[in-house]
């Protein structure tokens, strides 16, 4: 799933998950995506889910890295 979102800055997000960030969050989220092939909103938050045939995890650093999304 990728899907564009109303703009929303990611410190809110950040203080709403009781999430914690490392780098700058100085920046708008305009979407999200649970699929790192079809994401092509930039600023996007990617959630890595765990499933019983897929791990979001194993991919999120190879096909993100150098990436800001």
């Amino acid at each position: 799933m990728s899907e564009r979102i109303e703009p929303i800055s990611l410190s809110d997000v950040v203080q709403v998950l009781g999430a914690s960030v490392q780098g700058e969050v100085n920046w708008t989220v305009w979407g999200i995506s649970t699929d790192t092939r079809i994401m092509s909103t930039p600023n996007s938050l990617f959630f890595a889910l765990r499933g019983e045939n897929f791990d979001g995890h194993n991919e999120s650093g190879s096909r993100l890295s150098g990436n800001r999304y």
